[in-house]
């Protein structure tokens, strides 16, 4: 054995966790226990988070074991290096030295599910497809429209979730789709979309197949904004229009202020709409346009048919309304009101008696589950306290898939909420997706 290798320090054990992290901020805590054969008393130490140079390392004094913790703040690959030394010997006579490599994830989010309509639950040859908008956060003004399979075997969700790209508009470095809605018949998507060389500030509707565009549905181009649309079983589109009302210095609201104000790691291209907002119906293959609510100095949004479409359902001012959609303005009350904002109301497709909306309350969003007739509610339930947004019904009626907050980024989950009957279950019973991409 050479001398010199008698006077470093032993390093017995290195141990870093985690050494993978599938979100940030990521607290990793890092251990060793390090002896020197010459030197029974206190070791000196320097501990360097980042390898390459990034922070400066942390020295200090210990003596047979310590751990230490450190938050790293972006995704990336980071080597971690610890020296050991006697103090007596000195560093350059006596330094050991370990390495781990930690890596942290940058976040994925999947967004605003829309359940395709007439698809059975159950397994099938193609399963029932589930469209959402895709957001990765190396590409952080990046929104991909993206479809996915869904599979439900004797009443129970497959958690494997496989999916794949549907559509992007614009650029590979910029683009916001947002806002899925399907057709009748579950094969083609409406989506709002700030790209054709429009501004931030406005978007436009575009109904898309797979890969392509097929329509551009609204041609405001930046002189207003088309936004939130949603498919009657009829084949119209409803949306909301600021067209002709355009008022930024009185009214401006975040159209995506569900889910981007929790994403601000990095900056992002929100998307400020200005209002106030209209509710239009659109016949896609006439463009006749025709508008069904319009208040002065309000904002009427997120609109969705009952499927007899017979009766819309929007937000207006914090609460839940109903108007005719035969005729303007008609028929106007409100459905349900409360003193927490409620907003994105979706009808039942089988039983349409049940909708559901999204509620603000006590600091989080939640998706709450009421009968119009009954007047009976309830809120979908997780194991920890979180925000649920966006839900969207099962052809059958008896499933909602919504965004749940995670830690590693938005994920998808789905809630068993009637029985064959229409009647309500204990809304516990949830599944996480595991998204596994098709790339």
């Amino acid at each position: 054995m050479r001398v010199s290798d008698v006077k470093r320090a032993n390093i017995s054990t290195f141990i870093a966790s985690p050494e993978q992290s599938d979100y940030y901020p990521a607290k990793v805590s890092i251990s060793w226990t390090a002896t020197h054969p010459q030197d029974s008393g206190p070791l000196r130490y320097s501990l360097d988070w980042d390898g390459e140079g990034g922070e400066s390392p942390i020295y200090g004094t210990f003596s047979g074991s310590l751990s230490s913790e450190h938050t790293y703040t972006a995704p990336g690959t980071y080597n971690v290096i610890l020296r050991v030394w006697s103090p007596e010997l000195g560093m350059d006579e006596s330094v050991a030295e370990a390495r781990k490599t930690v890596t942290v994830k940058p976040s994925t989010h999947f967004l605003m599910p829309a359940w395709a309509p007439g698809q059975p639950t159950g397994i099938t040859a193609t399963g029932a497809r589930i469209a959402f908008v895709f957001r990765d956060e190396q590409r952080p003004t990046y929104f991909e429209i993206c479809v996915g399979t869904l599979k439900i075997v004797n009443d129970r969700v497959v958690p494997e979730f496989e999916y794949e790209s549907y559509f992007t508009l614009g650029t590979e470095g910029r683009a916001t789709n947002i806002c899925p809605a399907w057709d009748a018949e579950g094969k083609r998507l409406v989506i709002m979309s700030d790209q054709n060389g429009q501004p931030l500030t406005t978007t436009d509707l575009y109904i898309v197949s797979q890969k392509e565009v097929s329509t551009q549905l609204t041609y405001f181009n930046g002189s207003a904004t088309a936004a939130f649309p949603f498919w009657t079983s009829k084949g119209d589109v409803l949306f909301c229009s600021n067209e002709n009302k355009l008022s930024p210095e009185l009214y401006s609201i975040p159209a995506t202020d569900f889910y981007i104000q929790e994403l601000q790691r990095s900056p992002i291209p929100e998307v400020e709409l200005k209002g106030p907002f209209d509710i239009y119906k659109l016949n896609p293959t006439t463009g006749t346009k025709t508008a069904v609510v319009s208040f002065v100095a309000y904002n009427a949004l997120w609109p969705a048919a009952d499927p007899t479409n017979k009766w819309l359902a929007f937000e207006l001012k914090g609460d839940i309304y109903v108007a005719s959609l035969d005729g303007f303005n008609k028929d106007i009350g409100v459905i349900k009101s409360s003193p927490w904002r409620e907003t994105y109301p979706r009808w039942n497709p089988k039983f349409n008696e049940w909708l559901a909306f999204m509620q603000y309350r006590d600091g989080r969003w939640q998706v709450i589950i009421y009968n119009i007739r009954t007047k009976e509610e309830a809120r979908l339930e997780t194991i920890v306290a979180t925000d649920v947004t966006f839900p969207s019904w099962s052809a059958d009626g008896r499933y909602l898939i919504c965004q749940i907050k995670k830690r590693e980024g938005w994920r998808l989950a789905v809630w068993t909420v009637l029985d064959n009957a229409g009647k309500l279950k204990e809304v516990r019973d949830y599944v996480e997706l595991i998204p596994v991409s098709k790339k």
